[in-house]
This record gives C-alpha cells, sequence and structure tokens, in this order.
C-alpha cells in the first residue's frame, strides 16, 4: 500500500517547518501569497490530501477554545438606516436564526452600523480587525451599493437576494422557487388569470427572480391566460383599480400588504372574487396562503458557512461567489380557495395550515 503523504512529508521538500505547511495548506494570511502558492504546488505534485478526520478534529478544537475575538462574528448592517428591515416580514427572522446558531456552535454576534456618526467603512475595517472579529455577517439592504471594506482580512457573507459589490459568498431564498410553486399550485386549484403585483424597486432588488419566474410558468403553461403583470413605480389605489377592471385577474402573486388591503376597499371578497398569495409569508402573522422562505434556517445556515470559512482560512472577495439557495414551504392560508379533492399531491415542499 501506497504511504499516504504527509505535511512533514512536504515540508522535508520545501525546506521550511510543518508548521508553516499546515499554515500555507489552510492559506492562513500569516505566511505570504508566494509562499502559500509554492507550498500548494509541491503537495499537489506530491499527491498530498488531507485527512478528513484530522481536519475534522481540528476544526472541532479550533471550535472549542473560546476567546473573546475569535468566537465573534460581526451582523454588519450597511442600511442607512439603523433599524432598517427590524419591521418588515422575515427580515428578523434571519438574525435569529443566526443568532440561535452561534449559540450552538459556541460564538456570539455583535451588530455594527457601518453608517454610525463619524464611521466609514476603512474605519469600521480597522476596529474590527483589531479586535480580532473576522467572520463578517451582512443582511441585505434597502439600497444595496458598493462597500469600500478591506475585504482582504475578513471571512464575509451576504443574507438575501440584493444585489451587493463587490460580490461575495451569500445565503438567499430561491425567490424563482418559490414564485413557480405558487403559480403551480394556483393552476391546481382552478385558476386561469393569475397575475404578478410587484413595485420597481423590489423586482430590480431581488434581481428580477419574481418576474422572471412568472413570466417563465405563464409562458409555458398554454391553458393560463397572459395577463401583463403590474409594476409600479409609486403605489396608486387609482391606478391598481383600473388595471384590476381591464386585466381581470382571478388571482394575485405579490409580497405587498397593500395588495390586500387595497382589494378589501375596492369591494372584492378574497378568495370568492380574487384569490391572493404571498410569497413572502411568516407562518402564523396573517392568514393567508402562499410560501415561506424560511429565512429562520437561512440564518442558521449563514453562520455555519462563515464558520467553515473561518476554519479554512479563507478571506476576502472570492473569484467565483458561491450563492447557496434555500427553497420556500407551502402556507395554507385563506386568500386562496382549497384545491379539489383528488388533484394530485402538493407541489414541493408539504403543505402546512398556519
Amino acid at each position: 500500500m501506497k504511504k499516504r503523504t504527509t505535511i512533514r512529508d512536504i515540508a522535508e521538500k520545501a525546506g521550511c517547518h510543518f508548521s508553516t505547511v499546515s499554515l500555507a495548506l489552510r492559506n492562513n494570511p500569516k505566511i505570504s501569497k508566494e509562499n502559500r502558492e509554492r507550498i500548494h504546488k509541491i503537495a499537489e505534485s506530491m499527491g498530498y490530501r488531507p485527512d478528513p478526520y484530522l481536519s475534522g478534529l481540528t476544526a472541532y478544537r479550533s471550535q472549542k477554545t473560546y476567546t473573546n475575538n475569535i468566537t465573534c462574528l460581526a451582523w454588519l448592517i450597511t442600511s442607512e438606516d439603523r433599524n432598517w428591515g427590524e419591521n418588515s416580514t422575515n427580515f428578523p427572522f434571519y438574525f435569529k436564526g443566526a443568532l440561535s446558531r452561534a449559540e450552538e456552535r459556541g460564538y456570539r454576534i455583535e451588530k455594527f452600523w457601518l453608517n454610525e456618526k463619524g464611521m466609514n467603512p476603512q474605519r469600521m475595517s480597522n476596529i474590527l480587525y483589531n479586535r480580532g472579529i473576522v467572520g463578517l455577517l451582512l443582511p441585505h439592504s434597502e439600497r444595496p451599493k458598493p462597500v469600500d471594506f478591506n475585504w482582504k482580512h475578513f471571512a464575509p457573507l451576504c443574507l438575501g437576494n440584493s444585489t451587493t459589490r463587490p460580490k461575495l459568498h451569500r445565503v438567499a431564498p430561491n425567490e424563482y422557487q418559490n414564485v413557480s410553486l405558487i403559480m403551480q399550485e394556483t393552476f391546481l386549484r382552478g385558476y386561469r388569470r393569475p397575475a404578478l403585483v410587484e413595485s420597481t424597486n423590489g423586482v430590480v432588488r431581488f434581481e428580477n427572480h419574481w418576474l422572471g419566474a412568472f413570466l417563465t410558468e405563464q409562458a409555458c403553461n398554454p391553458h393560463i391566460d397572459k395577463i401583463t403583470p403590474y409594476i409600479y413605480s409609486k403605489w396608486s389605489l387609482d391606478d391598481f383599480a383600473r388595471w384590476i377592471e381591464k386585466s381581470k385577474p382571478d388571482v394575485i402573486i405579490s409580497r405587498s400588504t397593500k395588495v390586500k388591503e387595497a382589494l378589501e376597499e375596492l369591494g372584492y371578497s378574497i378568495p370568492e372574487d380574487i384569490g391572493l398569495a404571498y410569497h413572502c409569508i411568516v407562518p402564523g402573522e396573517y392568514d393567508v396562503t402562499g410560501t415561506t422562505k424560511n429565512a429562520f434556517e437561512m440564518g442558521k445556515m449563514a453562520v455555519d458557512f462563515v464558520i467553515d470559512m473561518l476554519h479554512r482560512h479563507e478571506r476576502g472577495v472570492p473569484k467565483i461567489a458561491q450563492r447557496h439557495l434555500v427553497d420556500g414551504c407551502w402556507v395554507e392560508g385563506g386568500t386562496l380557495r382549497k384545491r379539489p379533492r383528488g388533484n394530485g399531491a402538493s407541489l414541493g415542499n408539504e403543505s402546512r395550515e398556519l
């Protein structure tokens, strides 16, 4: 049996201490970029492969060693309003999920606001780095813009689908899947004139995933009527009323609470006159039908991702950004008519009552 190549074997060939090889193979910034690349090439030429059991033990020991800095992750708020999102549908659940997972793994989370008075990205970079806080969680903001941060020292991850520059790894809801699931589910319930109602800002900020899913399902299903989506830059009840009168949808897909309020104000009965399906539900909050984003689970997944990056000594802006999408779950409420019996199993994840 061929002898496994060890770190000490690589160190002997590279002419350095085995601890230097260990750090270099984990891309630790303490070792210069040139030396890291040289040692990686030597390891590859020797057929080195890490021992998964030892790697797991190292990660475990690192996790169990508590220090005030290493086990602190930064929740970096980039919004102009420090409290933006706190009263929104899913945003608080990102943080609750992250906090839950961090505690399970022996970490803690501290909030930082990038737009604090007298603060700027470079100063924040220095503060976090000097405190030894290098794991960053960046929740999405209301108006995403480039962040001039000293990324090379940090393991950053975005939460949500809002466009952020530079492109970082992210954990996000599968917005496309959520709207597709609603389109398919409403069809099984007998709706034939589905319509999408969203704000221009929302459509653009979430990279057209909602609109793309709606138009794709609309184009691929010859049995539903093709209704032009109502995309508004500024909400107007009168414009919305005229659009309904002209388009005559039998079900509306949206995430805006304005839609339900407007339909009721205009005298429509839900779901008798017009059905309503939301793709941004917090289970138990309202008696509405649609999909939930599983924001709590996304927060947990985000912490796991950042901790794994810390263990691998991955820092800076990735060459190829990864996007980990979390599917939503169907939530049964009172804003769609019930599916006829014998019309097949639920699409996607199992439906559940609120």
